[in-house]
């Protein structure tokens, strides 16, 4: 049986887990990390400019104690 494409929030989800897993912290605190490391290269990259990430998520409860 061969599995449909992921939605984003699959794709998102799978990812965040994965960074808990290996890491150990919870989904907000991989997510937030994870954010912000691409923001750094973004800005440090070689064009040098300014990018805004905003992040809007309804994240569940029980994914917060991860």
């Amino acid at each position: 049986m061969e599995r449909s494409p992921e939605t984003l929030d699959e794709t998102l989800n799978e990812l965040v887990d994965e960074i808990v897993r290996l890491t150990g912290e919870n989904y907000v605190v991989a997510m937030c990390q994870a954010l912000r490391e691409r923001r750094d290269r973004l800005v440090s990259g070689p064009s040098a400019q300014a990018v805004r990430v905003r992040l809007e998520a309804e994240i569940p409860a029980e994914l917060l104690d991860r």
